[in-house]
């Protein structure tokens, strides 16, 4: 039986080498158990600043790229539900939260790779990566009110994305399409399905060809907080630019 949650890192013709994390539960959508959790988030705190890794890629095998979070146990039945906040924390919180953490840390770009449907935790998880590109048949949703549970979480990784779209998103509990989860802000690209896998290697292979600091300072950059005012932000990107450039070559 395949691993849940597999990873293997790949040499790019360009130089360098990519982390490709896999989904590997088709027949279940991709849910994720709370062990896949935190082996998504192992693998990617593992990604190291002084390996050639350019990039982290997380796709999903087959119909769908995840449809989130697995409420089931593998003993069978509806498991206990928690009931004090540290249970919560223990049981379901940290772990979503310590992949979005993951994500946001890592010294590379992570790359979301979607196709069929990103749901809940799916939908959180392509707005935690740096980059998304779509199947134009893709759809993503949050429909967690509609089982009574107010998803925080899934809103903490969209926080950089249209506030009306997921607003929406998460009231009404309908999917969008990945035309307007582009338009949102949600993905960076949407191809059509054929042309998916070729977009994301294409988008690999220019990675693996860049200088290795200059990716990790850009990552570093684009996480600064967007309400820096101009001149802070001018400052720091000429402080940052200055620094990167005459440092000692490898």
């Amino acid at each position: 039986m395949a691993q849940a949650i597999s990873k293997r890192n790949t040499k790019l013709s360009s130089g360098g080498s990519y982390l490709h994390i896999s989904f590997n539960r088709p027949d279940t959508g991709n849910m994720m158990q709370s062990e896949d959790l935190s082996l998504i988030t192992g693998y990617v705190q593992g990604v190291s600043a002084e390996s050639d890794t350019r990039a982290v890629m997380i796709s999903g095998k087959g119909e769908h790229f995840t449809l989130g979070r697995d409420p089931g146990n593998k003993g069978g039945g509806k498991p206990a539900a928690p009931k004090t906040a540290w249970q919560v924390h223990e049981q379901i919180t940290s772990q979503i939260l310590g992949v979005y953490a993951a994500i946001r840390h890592c010294p590379v770009p992570v790359i979301a790779k979607v196709q069929g449907h990103a749901q809940g935790f799916g939908a959180g998880l392509v707005g935690a990566c740096d980059l998304a590109y779509a199947a134009d048949s893709a759809i993503f949703s949050t429909p967690e009110m509609r089982h009574g549970i107010a998803p925080t979480l899934v809103i903490s990784a969209l926080a950089n994305i249209n506030r009306k779209t997921y607003a929406d998103m998460v009231y009404s509990g309908e999917p969008v399409d990945a035309q307007t989860a582009m338009a949102a802000g949600l993905i960076s690209r949407a191809v059509p399905a054929d042309d998916l896998d070729a977009a994301v290697s294409a988008l690999l292979e220019t990675l693996g060809g860049y200088d290795r600091l200059a990716v990790q300072v850009i990552k570093k950059f684009l996480n600064k907080p967007g309400h820096m005012d101009p001149d802070t932000l001018s400052d720091l990107a000429d402080f940052t630019l200055s620094t990167a450039f005459t440092r000692p070559r490898d």
